[in-house]
């Protein structure tokens, strides 16, 4: 299930986003916050993004969904 799966990880990318983007879309933020939501933000969006090949390996009708 874990190749079927990887497409998925694309629903952290809005999550990454949202995380660089509230210290500027919410009042009280110290400087700390603004660089802990965009180090947090930026390492959900980056390992969020594809690896490496899809494997060789065939999985019937799911075939269509693995990114």
């Amino acid at each position: 299930m874990a190749e079927v799966a990887r497409r998925l990880r694309f629903l952290n990318l809005p999550f990454g986003l949202g995380l660089i983007a509230a210290p500027w879309m919410l009042d009280g933020a110290t400087g700390a916050a603004i660089l802990n939501d965009a180090a947090a933000g930026l390492l959900v969006v980056g390992l969020s993004l594809p690896r490496g090949r899809r494997s060789q390996e065939h999985y019937g009708s799911w075939d269509r969904y693995v990114v």
